[in-house]
Order: C-alpha cells, then sequence, then structure tokens
C-alpha cells in the first residue's frame, strides 16, 4: 500500500513537471509575441511624430498642437491574456486619414482651366 502511495506520488509530480515544462517553453514566445503586438503602435505615434516633426523643421510647437482636432492615430486596448500569472496588454492600431483642403489652392486650381 505504501508503494502505490510512492508510485501516485511519482506519477502526479511527473505530470506536473510535464505540464510547467510546457508552460516555460510556450511563454517565452507569446512574451515576444505580445511585446512586438504592444510595441507596434507606440513606434508608429513616435515615426508620425518625428515625420511632423521632419517636415515642419523642428518648430512644431503648440500652435500646432492645439490647432489639431482629432487624433489620426490611435491605440485602443483589445483584451489582456494572461501569461503566467502576469497580463500583457494587446492594443490594436486605428489610423484615420485627415484630410484638410484649403479653399484658397482649390479656386486657383480652378481658375486655371477654361
Amino acid at each position: 500500500m505504501n508503494l502505490n502511495l510512492v508510485k501516485q506520488r511519482l506519477k502526479g509530480a511527473q505530470t506536473g513537471h510535464s505540464q510547467l515544462k510546457k508552460k516555460v517553453e510556450h511563454s517565452p514566445r507569446d512574451f515576444e509575441r505580445s511585446l512586438k503586438r504592444s510595441i507596434k503602435p507606440s513606434e508608429l505615434a513616435a515615426f508620425s511624430l518625428a515625420e511632423v516633426t521632419y517636415t515642419s523643421g523642428n518648430e512644431i510647437g503648440y500652435q500646432l498642437q492645439e490647432s489639431v482636432k482629432e487624433a489620426s492615430f490611435r491605440s485602443r486596448l483589445i483584451k489582456q491574456t494572461s501569461l503566467v500569472s502576469s497580463f500583457l496588454p494587446l492594443l490594436s492600431i486605428e489610423l484615420r486619414l485627415v484630410v484638410v483642403v484649403s479653399y484658397q489652392n482649390l479656386s486657383l486650381i480652378q481658375s486655371s482651366y477654361p
């Protein structure tokens, strides 16, 4: 009877060890995948800010930031994944194209055609 109890404990320890081993093997891959998904929106936002700074000649100021009505780049939290008892956010990216039409330039273009 004592031998059967030891065998059951050994079997339980082996299954628990194999489950933990699988969890350890999958967790770095899942962590990297989740990290890439959450870093991508911040990289795109930083690149778009750098692009605006480059085109405006390093003089992007308070006036320009206040004149913008709506953000064209947004990141939204989809869900949180549980990975080895820690929660990682999954973000989605929303890009909205903002088209600004200048009526003065439009009237010049229309008047140049007969």
